[in-house]
């Protein structure tokens, strides 16, 4: 794990220089995407992918011209792998051949996608931007991380009013990800003004509806109910707590719903402060979509615990970016009236909160952990470190 210290190190770094004494324009862009290459080489020449690595290395040594459209994921007889990613699995297989390029090529689409939209949205605080984003969301390149920087980048285009960009956006994130059909319905609702009073009511609300459906599920568990359906809602129980329980538990306490409600308080008082001071260099309404994108990751993560609804648990992936974002912009008011040191403090502050909650810390017994251990190194020509785990 040091090595994921050596490159987190690096980034927080030069996010500090840059809060404390910004480099110079032309330099500090250099340097920008200097650490975005050696992030994409990191994770590109180390095999790291996440979960799944065996699936998608079967898919990309499997999938033919002739069977990208209709390739199965799991072998004959199973649903099929989306036609946009293994259209892309064997266009890079065709002119590389090798699965190592696919990663590095897939990692630098993703990272440039962030990139471009922190250089052209938050310029002033990239590096602190660029460390947060790579602590608070996911950036394996997977199917879903691949179709949420999509999404990423269609934001451009709701705040320019170009919905047919947009959806042409989303119709390519739907090729790599069935879930992203969700964002066909968020074109209005991202562009929505954040009424911050409705907002805390709808997630409180969401979050009491939840607790108390999955309280009553609780009870008709333990009840004759059950016994008269054959223990079916302990088997249920059992698949909801697999996909809530162990990705979602730190959502799930009193203390997680009040420190997403303070943050977004801090978040939505830093934007309508900013407002006042009228900083030409903001894109208020950048910022006011990030906000909505930081609301609707909260709701959905309190959706998803709701019985019934445990698949829901994907869908907060894209909204993820909201919040490494609503971080930065809320920075820059405190900069602004010189509370500088307070402005490092929040940064670092989230930077560490953040980092903790990846989990990097050796805890064998963790399933987290081995989320962040390469499979192999493009130096390492064997077997790979670690098996690959089929979720189903």
């Amino acid at each position: 794990m040091l090595i994921y210290y050596i490159i987190f190190g690096i980034t927080i770094l030069f996010a500090l220089i840059d809060i404390y004494k910004p480099f110079k324009d032309k330099e500090s862009v250099k340097v920008f995407w200097g650490i975005i290459a050696l992030i994409v080489l990191f994770k590109g020449l180390r095999w790291d992918t996440g979960t799944d690595f065996a699936q998608y290395l079967a898919c990309f040594e499997n999938v033919t011209w002739s069977n990208f459209y209709h390739f199965e994921r799991y072998g004959f007889g199973t649903h099929l792998m989306e036609p946009g990613y293994t259209f892309l699995n064997v266009l890079i297989k065709t002119v590389f051949f090798d699965y190592t390029m696919f990663l590095l090529i897939t990692n630098f689409a993703i990272m440039w996608i962030y990139g471009c939209t922190i250089l052209k949205y938050v310029p002033k605080y990239k590096f602190a931007c660029l460390s947060l984003v790579l602590v608070s969301t996911i950036l394996f390149p997977v199917r879903q991380t691949f179709a949420a920087a999509i999404f990423l980048y269609s934001i451009r285009y709701i705040l320019v009013k170009d919905w047919k960009k947009y959806y042409l956006c989303i119709l390519i994130a739907f090729s790599f990800h069935r879930s992203a059909l969700l964002l066909s319905i968020m074109y209005p609702l991202m562009n929505l003004k954040f009424n911050y009073k409705r907002n805390i009511a709808i997630y409180i609300g969401l979050i009491v509806f939840s607790n108390y459906m999955y309280s009553v599920f609780d009870i008709l568990k333990n009840s004759a109910v059950n016994v008269v359906m054959g223990d079916v809602m302990n088997q249920y129980d059992a698949t909801n707590d697999n996909n809530i329980l162990n990705e979602t538990n730190e959502n799930n306490n009193i203390l997680t719903y009040i420190s997403s409600i303070v943050q977004i308080t801090v978040y939505y008082w830093a934007f309508v402060k900013l407002k006042k001071i009228d900083i030409k260099s903001i894109n208020y309404d950048f910022f006011n979509v990030m906000l909505n994108a930081y609301f609707f990751n909260l709701c959905l993560w309190s959706i998803s615990y709701i019985p019934g609804f445990g698949s829901m648990n994907r869908m907060p992936a894209f909204f993820e970016f909201g919040y490494p974002f609503c971080i930065v912009l809320a920075m820059m008011y405190f900069t602004r009236v010189n509370h500088i040191k307070l402005g490092i403090l929040l940064f670092i502050a989230t930077f560490i909160i953040k980092y903790n909650a990846l989990n990097l810390n050796y805890k064998p017994e963790r399933y987290e952990l081995n989320l962040y251990v390469p499979y192999k190194t493009f130096f390492q020509r064997d077997e790979p470190m670690r098996s690959g785990i089929w979720l189903y």
